[in-house]
């Protein structure tokens, strides 16, 4: 199965001043690899006998963005520019310095974001958003109460990210002062704006069936 990396300017994320790569496959599978990928760090977290004690210190992921719960050690910036695809099924994410408690569908909405995407561009929209979410959602396996839950996350969870911006940029630190003025907020804003007018639309595709 092909698999195209698409060099773009990275989002406003814990790596945003920096070139990324956005992550694309061909087919549904490509997009189930990259959920393998990103669910066995998380699901490892939790087997048995297995526990981590976490020390408050300066995280910067809780020093950024405050996650919503905390029943993980959450990676933070699941995004195509984390991810590292070798062969058929050889998938890492990379950059967990932001790691830091969190929750599953904290990161689960992140990485739909990113991964199907879910743009206000016209130049990154895709007409089977809502089919690439099913796709993810069933490739990770949510239950129907995580589904439920995560519809109004995935609005919450990008709009997140213009509000930090824009606090930031008030308080004139650095870099995000200067990716605001660039106008990385207003991408972040107009990404929100567009998955919250579209909540039936994936609620719909999460509860089909």
């Amino acid at each position: 199965m092909r698999r195209r990396l698409l060099p773009r300017t990275g989002r406003s994320g814990a790596g945003a001043d920096r070139p990324s790569l956005r992550a694309y496959g061909s087919e549904d599978g490509g997009l189930t690899g990259q959920v393998t990928a990103r669910s066995r760090p998380e699901r490892a977290c939790q087997g048995p006998g297995r526990s981590f004690r976490y020390r408050p210190g300066p995280s910067p992921a809780e020093r950024l963005i405050p996650a919503e719960g905390a029943d993980i050690i959450a990676h933070q910036d699941l995004a195509p520019w984390n991810l590292v695809a070798g062969g058929e099924d050889a998938w890492a994410f990379i950059d967990w310095d932001t790691a830091a408690p969190g929750s599953r569908l904290w990161d689960v909405a992140y990485a739909v974001h990113g991964f199907i995407p879910l743009s206000a561009d016209p130049d990154w929209q895709r007409t089977d958003a809502a089919d690439r979410l099913r796709v993810f959602a069933e490739a990770y396996g949510l239950d129907e109460a995580e589904r439920r839950q995560l519809v109004p996350l995935l609005g919450r969870r990008t709009r997140s990210m213009h509000d930090f911006l824009r606090d930031r940029a008030a308080q004139g630190d650095q870099p995000w002062a200067t990716l605001w003025a660039e106008g990385h907020g207003d991408i972040w804003r107009s990404d929100a704006e567009y998955i919250e007018q579209r909540e039936e639309l994936w609620a719909r595709a999460l509860l089909a069936g």
